[in-house]
């Protein structure tokens, strides 16, 4: 009778050793990482997460991310949400592109009204401490802003190339925050709407109103410091930092000819205050050869920034030990009228920009004529982007979770955006894209399901025998 009932008893003992066995190595793998529980990735946690562009119907989520993932916000009047807006670069609901630079603007809302909202970004999330960001809408304005008022310009990186994407903020000591998105280079922010501070009404420009702007970017961020009246900024070079209101004009006396056989008087001028110069071509020079030579003169060996935007060049060169730099363009120009803008450094460490039209002809069809020699450069960027035409598009259905393809700046010293921590509440929403270590997730995840199995399987086994 013993002997029987030990007998029995073996296989149960076995039986619940394999399954303690089975339990023991899936805590294993989980605590080591090995299988995975959807743990929120910090390279796709939301960044500098700010409100702008706040109007009686709309405002505007904007944050960065490390690495390249799509986002979308949701909102609703209460917690429970229930509506999506996607970025203004996605415009449907099943077409989610991965970013860095999030700007999506949530529309057709109420008037004076308190809005919800979370963060749902590479297949996460984000709350703040584990309840959603809050915003309310602005009222309406009885009077709109009498002017209408652009501010455009062109960011590119140190080696020259445009910036793909990235963000601009703008801020006054009295003026609501406003954004837009960087793109191919380009930014544009009207200024037609802004409102002051309280949101209860208009924001009066002026020429002397000082703007600050902030330029963000994966590779880096400028602060731009500029009067109003400057509708079209110089080109910034992002992770530099400039202000365009202690001098438009460094230049203060007009080309004149060479005096004892020395140097022109500007560029004596230029030799002290060492602000970059272009001297051909001069102002509205006409050249046969299509591939002019243009010249300049900067401080000794600093690198020079030349753009001619209508022919797509964006390039730099640098100043030789005298000051003087060279350019020659590597393809022919399209004939008609050109800019060049260059950019440098002067002797204080502020950046400074001239500019200067010239025009090309065809071979044979003119002769060049001599320009104007006490013509004075012009300081600045004259050429116009060609404006970014923004369609932000609401969703109003039920949360779409989007499929994440896997391919930190200063904040503004005058500038007052609502700005959020960063989150550290995630609720995390099961992504179809497969975690790191796919081949050892499914062979442990194998392992302990068919541990625990045949321990569960001899258990019941041996008791229905008994039974």
């Amino acid at each position: 009778m013993n002997h029987s009932m030990w007998n029995k008893q073996i296989p149960t003992l076995l039986a619940l050793v394999v399954i303690v066995f089975g339990v023991l190595v899936t805590t294993y793998l989980v605590e080591s990482g090995v299988i995975y529980t959807g743990r929120a990735s910090q390279s796709t946690t939301p960044q500098d997460i700010k409100i702008t562009n706040i109007t009686d119907n709309s405002f505007t989520v904007s944050y960065t991310t490390t690495q390249e993932t799509p986002g979308i916000v949701s909102f609703g009047k209460d917690t429970t949400l229930g509506q999506n807006a996607l970025d203004e670069r996605d415009s449907r609901a099943d077409s989610f592109s991965p970013y860095t630079s999030h700007h999506i603007t949530v529309k057709n809302l109420t008037p004076n009204t308190q809005y919800y909202f979370s963060i749902v970004n590479g297949g996460s999330t984000y709350l703040n401490n584990g309840a959603p960001y809050q915003t309310a809408t602005a009222g309406k304005l009885n009077s709109a802003q009498t002017i209408q008022k652009k501010l455009q310009g062109v960011v590119i990186l140190p080696n020259g190339e445009k910036v793909s994407e990235g963000l601009v903020y703008l801020s006054s000591p009295n003026s609501q925050d406003i954004s837009t998105r960087i793109q191919n280079g380009e930014y544009v922010l009207d200024l037609s709407n802004l409102r002051n501070k309280n949101l209860d009404s208009s924001f009066q420009i002026s020429d002397t109103t000082i703007f600050t702007l902030k330029a963000v970017g994966k590779d880096g961020q400028s602060q731009i410091t500029l009067f109003a009246k400057n509708s079209t900024v110089p080109i910034i070079t992002l992770s530099q930092n400039y202000d365009f209101t202690i001098s438009e004009d460094p230049i203060l006396q007009p080309l004149s000819s060479e005096i004892g056989g020395g140097l022109p008087q500007e560029l004596q001028l230029n030799q002290t205050t060492g602000t970059p110069q272009i001297t051909v071509p001069k102002k509205n020079e006409e050249f046969i050869d299509q591939r002019p030579q243009f010249k300049g003169t900067a401080v000794a060996l600093e690198t020079v920034s030349i753009t001619i935007r209508d022919e797509n060049i964006v390039t730099q060169v640098k100043a030789d030990s005298s000051g003087n730099w060279l350019y020659r363009p590597t393809r022919t120009l399209i004939p008609g009228s050109h800019t060049i803008t260059i950019s440098a450094k002067d002797k204080t460490g502020v950046l400074r920009t001239a500019t200067q039209s010239f025009t090309i002809f065809s071979l044979g069809t003119r002769v060049a004529q001599t320009a104007t020699p006490s013509a004075s450069p012009t300081i600045g960027i004259t050429a116009t982007p060609t404006p970014i035409v923004i369609t932000p598009t609401v969703i109003p259905t039920q949360l779409v979770t989007p499929t994440p393809t896997i391919v930190v700046p200063t904040l503004l010293p005058t500038s007052t955006p609502i700005i959020f921590p960063t989150p550290t509440t995630v609720v995390v929403i099961p992504s179809k894209t497969e975690p790191p270590g796919n081949e050892l997730v499914v062979f442990g995840g194998m392992i302990a399901f068919a541990t625990t199995a045949i321990g569960l399987l001899l258990y019941l086994v041996t008791h229905w025998t008994t039974l």
